[in-house]
């Protein structure tokens, strides 16, 4: 497995902006799943907006797979899902 993006010691942003990058690669197929997993794993307070799309995403857990790379993979519904949530946050910006 490739960890070398990785790092525990930079924490995951809370900005829209961050929210957007982790979407954005999560789509490309480029995120692993320790940082997939601190994007839905670890709450969002003082954020309500992005707490819900986090939660939304959280609730895709069934229809996520890990490749042998470490990458997570969406079925196609989840992904259209996770495509209107991004665009969503691209037109509230």
């Amino acid at each position: 497995m490739k960890w070398s993006r990785w790092n525990p010691f930079l924490p995951f942003g809370r900005e829209k902006a961050d929210v957007v990058r982790i979407l954005e690669g999560i789509l490309a197929g480029s995120l692993d799943c320790r940082e997939w997993g601190n994007f839905v794993d670890i709450p969002m307070k003082g954020t309500p907006d992005l707490e819900e799309i986090r939660k939304a995403c959280q609730a895709l857990e069934a229809e996520e797979s890990m490749d042998n790379d470490g990458r997570i993979l969406h079925t196609e519904r989840a992904r259209a899902e996770l495509q209107r949530l991004l665009d969503g946050l691209r037109k509230n910006a």
